[in-house]
Parts: C-alpha cells; structure tokens; sequence
C-alpha cells in the first residue's frame, strides 16, 4: 500500500515536467520509412519533421463547441422520441386492428355456434347426437373471445405507449420552441 501511495506522489510531482511539451504534436518519418506521431521532439536523424502547434481555444469558443454540441445531442435525442413514438403508434394500430379482427371472428364463432344450437335443439335426438359438436363449437367461440380480449388489452397497452411517446416529443418541441423564444427575445438593457 505505501508503494502505491509514493508511486502516486512521484507521479504526480513529476506531472509538470512531463506536460511541459503539451501543445506540440510532432509527425516525422524513421529511415524505415515509419510516419510517426508523437509529443517528444523527433531524433536528429528524422525525415519529413514538421512540429504542429496546438492552439487553446478561447473560453467562449468553448462554449460554442459545447453548445453546438448539445443542440447535436437534443436533435438526436428528439429523433429518437419521435421515431418511438412513431413505431409505438404503428404498433398501437396494428395491435387495434387484429383486436377487430379476432372480434369479428369470435362473433362468427358465437353466431355460428348459436345456429347450430337452434338448428339441432328441435328434438332431445337430436340435441343428445350434436352435444359434443355443440360443446366444439361453444368452446372454440369462448376461446376466441378470449383472444379478442387478450388483443384489445394489448392495444389499449401499446395506445397508451404510444401516447406517452407523442405527449414526450410534444414537450421537447414545447422546450425546444422556449429556448428558440428566449434566444430570440431582445436582451433588456
């Protein structure tokens, strides 16, 4: 542990010393003719030398930088929303479509059964010999119900996703049009 600690306290007391070329980059080429890129100054038996300078940006190109930056993050960040609000939507109406259509079909199923039930109810024979198709057909409508169901909760679900996912992109564009607003808003004086 104390060879940790001394090894840090060296390192950082020689930290100075070491950043004292920070700012020059030096490209130069060996007589192998390797391009090389580095921060110490190149040998005396270097080719093609050249010291490239860096220049510190000022405080408010920074913050231009940085503000350039941010409004790339929040476009992309206002993409995404909208395009998840757009995929949730398209979801939300696939989903509230195949809902109609395993209604319909459970209808179908129910009305059917319901015919059949009237068509072979005439006569106890009659009942007692089609009970088991009867059954079928009364069990396949109740299962198919059951899927209509099933689909129209899964499209209430995605709906409802896919509203909050439209309510989000309506308030970064309400944001969004805000900051636009104060920029332009005469500074008073």
């Amino acid at each position: 542990m104390k060879a940790i600690r001394l090894s840090l306290v060296i390192f950082l007391c020689l930290l100075p010393v070491l950043g004292s070329n920070a700012g020059k980059v030096y490209t130069w080429t060996d007589e192998k003719g390797v391009t090389h890129i580095t921060e110490t100054p190149p040998p005396p038996n270097a080719r093609d030398r050249d010291v490239i300078e860096y220049v510190p940006k000022t405080k408010e190109e920074e913050a231009a930088i940085r503000q350039q930056q941010q409004q790339s993050r929040d476009q992309e960040q206002k993409g995404q929303i909208a395009a998840e609000a757009k995929n949730a939507r398209q979801k939300a109406n696939r989903a509230r479509a195949k809902a109609i259509e395993l209604k319909t079909l459970a209808d179908q199923l129910f009305q059917q059964s319901e015919a059949f039930k009237t068509k072979t109810s005439n006569t106890i024979r009659r009942w007692q010999t089609n009970k088991s198709t009867r059954l079928k057909l009364e069990k396949e409508a109740a299962e198919a119900q059951k899927r209509a169901i099933a689909a129209d909760e899964e499209a209430t679900r995605l709906e409802k996703r896919a509203a909050d996912a439209e309510k989000r992109l309506k308030e970064e564009q309400a944001k969004e049009e805000s900051l636009a607003a104060e920029k332009s808003a005469p500074v008073p004086q």
